[in-house]
């Protein structure tokens, strides 16, 4: 059953956060002070992170729990899904940055070890963030897909497993010894997993599946722990509502079969959701650039749905030509397997 309406929430969240770097790009390039009715409807737009790690952990329970993979059909399937053009935008900028360093004011920031830690999603290790800035989340993203593919070996209790395992993550980040100890590591313990966590219970829910108790108790125990720290942290602000939001989705999803055109067609700009929140990175600079050259006074409403819209076409673009293409070319290679079929949900 085609879950319709979590990939509307993907299109929404995705553009939410490039409404709220739009809004930073027209101050920057344009130079306009004060805050515009759209920082007042978007000022929390880069939360749609939140909503994307929610969606993860449930399309990914409820995805895996249809098509029964093993563990390397599911690993493979990520690094499909997530790879081809998300290295593609990175070489992109590299390649960009060393033909014009003009426009990127220098290429300081440029060196092989960044390079690599930021195709191979581990910048994390070295404090910074990845060349591609917006990759923050992804780190998170591809620590989620490892922790459930290994934990796919145990086919019968991997999401208590994994409910486990990223509770006790969130824990140990929440005492002092172990956090000073990690370091950069710290990074992998920020409470922000649970919303992963919350999407897989989500899924459970939604499926019918009974939760173990001990992956339940665990989160419980997390949640505390982050409650005593941080009691206004964003895994339970934000988190908790993007579960409950996507859990709606579903059951939406479920009760209407068949959606208008309206929701068709928004489904399809979620298809592109993973591109429009990558190519934001390139997208709004420029559109920051071309807006000062040739209308600096642009009133900065204008210009942050001007550029969100940009950033949007530009994206289907990215999807039907390089992201799409790829995926496609990848499942090519394939050899027919069990559990190898897609799930009939929206791509996680």
């Amino acid at each position: 059953m085609p879950l319709i309406h979590i990939q509307i929430l993907r299109f929404v969240a995705a553009t939410a956060v490039v409404v709220f770097h739009a809004i930073a790009t027209g101050k920057a390039y344009l130079g306009v002070s004060g805050d515009s009715t759209l920082f007042k409807i978007f000022e929390y737009g880069h939360y749609g992170v939140d909503l994307f790690f929610v969606i993860s952990g449930f399309i990914i329970t409820y995805a895996t729990e249809r098509s029964n993979p093993s563990p390397l059909q599911f690993l493979r399937r990520r690094v499909e899904r997530i790879i081809p053009v998300y290295w593609f935008l990175t070489l992109l900028i590299v390649t960009l940055a060393l033909l014009m360093p003009q426009v990127f004011r220098g290429t300081n920031w440029l060196d092989i070890h960044h390079l690599a830690t930021s195709l191979f999603f581990v910048s994390f290790t070295d404090g910074v963030p990845p060349l591609l800035y917006v990759g923050w989340s992804l780190e998170y993203e591809m620590f989620f897909y490892l922790l459930v593919g290994l934990l796919l070996f145990r086919q019968k209790d991997a999401w208590n497993g994994v409910l486990i395992l990223l509770s006790l993550l969130v824990i140990a980040g929440q005492t002092r010894a172990i956090s000073e100890f990690s370091g950069y590591w710290r990074f992998l313990m920020d409470p922000i997993i649970l919303e992963f966590a919350f999407g897989v219970l989500a899924a459970q829910i939604f499926c019918g599946k009974r939760i173990a108790i001990p992956g339940l108790v665990a989160v419980g125990c997390a949640c505390a722990a982050v409650l005593l720290a941080v009691p206004a942290h964003r895994a339970f602000i934000v988190g908790l509502p993007s579960t409950l939001l996507v859990l709606g989705a579903a059951y939406l999803s479920r009760a209407r079969p068949a959606p208008a055109p309206f929701e068709t067609m928004m489904a399809r700009l979620g298809d592109a959701s993973y591109s429009i929140y990558l190519v934001q990175v390139l997208s709004l600079p420029a559109a920051g650039k071309l807006a000062a050259r040739l209308w600096p006074t642009v009133p900065l409403d204008l210009f942050i749905a001007a550029s969100t819209a940009a950033t949007v076409v530009a994206a289907y673009g990215l999807y039907l030509f390089i992201e799409k293409p790829a995926l496609d070319l990848c499942r090519q290679f394939r050899a027919p397997a069990r559990g190898d079929q897609q799930a009939a949900a929206p791509p996680a």
